[in-house]
């Protein structure tokens, strides 16, 4: 079997450092990425802002809401599905 970590990548990145005032910012990110024989497919989520003062460095967590909503959706699309069909096989008894 190939060397799975040829085609599918996880990794968290760390972007330039921004100095604004006494403070550096940096944005840290997850790039997961996916190559395959006919193309890619590369998808980066921020995941906290690193904030660095008097050198001592913060971590603030980023919250991605967007992708808890989709969860969401498409949980309840299954569990709708779900419903309808025992809906569908009880009216037929």
């Amino acid at each position: 079997m190939a060397d799975l970590s040829k085609y599918v990548n996880w990794k968290p990145t760390i972007g330039e450092p921004q100095v604004m005032g006494d403070r550096t910012i940096r944005l840290q990110a997850q790039a997961i990425s996916l190559i395959t024989p006919f193309g890619g497919f590369v998808w980066n989520r921020p995941t906290a802002v690193l904030v660095e003062k008097d050198g001592i460095t913060d971590e603030v967590p980023i919250v991605d809401a967007t992708r808890y909503a989709l969860i969401g959706i498409g949980v309840m699309g299954v569990v709708g599905m779900i419903m309808a069909k025992l809906i569908a096989g009880f009216s037929r008894d």
